[in-house]
């Protein structure tokens, strides 16, 4: 009997382990739209920013196969943008991370003769992918919109 309770026990232990890990890159879910307004309504940007179609986002981004998503950009004064794709899966999304790493380095071009005091907004982007979201935010408030985040990418 003792040697039954015992198994069990054990057998319990390891199914329990390998749920522990099994569940560690479990997916999420982000209402794109709910941490969006998030952003806007609590981070100060010094432009305003208006959201962009479809065509615009896959020129500027080179993001063609995103599920959803939601970019915001300002009026080309400032460099600051809110950019926030869903994907199908995390691999997807990885490819789209190199993508948006590539657009905020031609950002940094386009910006550095033309408007040197937004460097270090784009020197400081968050740019954040969890599985299958990507989340870039160029703004002076980086911290802030970590915070955000953070409630959202648990």
């Amino acid at each position: 009997m003792k040697k039954e309770i015992c198994i069990i026990i054990l057998i319990i232990v390891i199914i329990g382990g390998m749920l522990l890990f099994t569940n560690k890159d479990k997916n999420i879910t982000i209402d794109i739209n709910k941490i969006s307004k998030d952003i806007m309504e609590n981070i100060k940007f010094e432009d305003e920013l208006n959201k962009m179609d479809n065509d615009t986002v896959a020129k500027l981004y080179d993001i063609n196969d995103a599920t959803s998503q939601l970019v915001y950009m300002s009026s080309g004064a400032t460099a600051e943008e809110i950019a926030i794709f869903e994907f199908k899966d995390k691999y997807e999304c990885k490819i789209a991370l190199e993508k948006a790493n590539n657009r905020i380095e031609e950002q940094k071009q386009n910006f550095k003769d033309y408007m040197p005091k937004e460097m270090k907004k784009l020197e400081n982007a968050m740019i954040k992918n969890k599985n299958q979201y990507l989340i870039v935010c160029i703004t002076n408030h980086p911290e802030e919109v970590g915070r955000i985040l953070s409630k959202y990418l648990r």
